[in-house]
């Protein structure tokens, strides 16, 4: 009987570190996504306001 119990602690013991390691990797590609993003949002504001300078808009002139 002491064997099962130990038997069974072990097993739940892989199974919560195995639904650990499946939550690590996930919000690890989330927080990777996120900064895709992140990226590519600043990328498009530097092409906006390098656009908008190029074309003399006066709103840029502060920034330049």
């Amino acid at each position: 009987m002491e064997m099962q119990a130990e038997v069974e602690r072990i097993i739940c013991a892989q199974v919560l570190e195995s639904e650990g390691k499946k939550q690590a990797q996930i919000l690890e590609l989330e927080g990777k996504k996120t900064a895709q993003i992140l990226e590519s949002e600043g990328d498009d504001f530097i092409t906006l306001f390098y656009l908008l300078a190029q074309s003399g808009d006066s709103r840029c002139q502060v920034f330049i």
